[in-house]
């Protein structure tokens, strides 16, 4: 699989500005983007794209496999699709009831979003629990409500954490990960310096980079 996501086409323009002054086109980078993953073997059926928010028509498109959010998710669910739990957003019970919703409409699979929380953060936001309530929405067992659910919630987290890790308190609160740090702009330009500076993220074999540097797409 392939994921071609949102933030890298939304965010897509600080990066380009670092080796050109143009706004990219759409169709031609689509085009020559096509061309080199059929070289490398990989087909429209295995490439995920996020949904098309702002509803535009882009015909040339790649990506036959949807992947959205709840609330964002189509009703039409005839096609492959992928669902996708943002951790960030809300208290345990809402992580859980996202994605039990989500579980409901048998999409292609579900993943859960941790945003860009690094290591120092993991703990502080407590990232482990929130992954407990995401996998407690996916099991098979009916939608709880909140009494439910936080009764259930708190024996499996202190048989994870420990009984001194605030798994009761943390069971009943609605508290999501601050807005500041998930949307900083520091944060947003740091990622993009690493993914277009870092060589050590530079995976393409050789000869696929060569293929890369020779297509030249020519307009209809």
């Amino acid at each position: 699989m392939v994921h071609l996501g949102s933030d890298e086409r939304k965010n897509g323009d600080t990066c380009l500005a670092e080796v050109s002054n143009e706004k990219l086109e759409f169709e031609p980078f689509e085009k020559k983007l096509a061309y080199l993953l059929k070289y490398d073997g990989i087909l429209s059926d295995q490439i995920i794209r996020w949904s098309n928010e702002e509803g535009v028509d882009y015909p040339g498109r790649l990506g036959n496999i949807t992947q959205c959010r709840k609330g964002d998710c189509r009703t039409n669910t005839s096609g492959r699709w992928i669902a996708t739990v943002d951790l960030q957003v809300g208290g345990p019970y809402e992580i859980y009831s996202a994605t039990k919703e989500l579980s409901f409409r048998k999409p292609f699979a579900i993943l859960a979003e941790v945003g860009s929380i690094d290591s120092t953060y993991f703990d502080k936001y407590s990232m482990p629990k929130r992954m407990l309530a995401f996998a407690m929405g996916l099991s098979d067992m009916k939608a709880w409500s909140r009494g439910m659910f936080e009764e259930s919630f708190t024996p499996l987290c202190e048989a994870m954490f420990g009984s001194h890790d605030s798994c009761s308190d943390f069971a009943k609160s609605n508290t999501g990960i601050e807005e500041t740090y998930i949307r900083s702009a520091g944060r947003v330009s740091a990622m993009c310096n690493d993914r277009t500076r870092n060589v050590t993220r530079h995976i393409y074999r050789r000869a696929f980079q060569e293929k890369f540097e020779s297509v030249e797409v020519k307009p209809n």
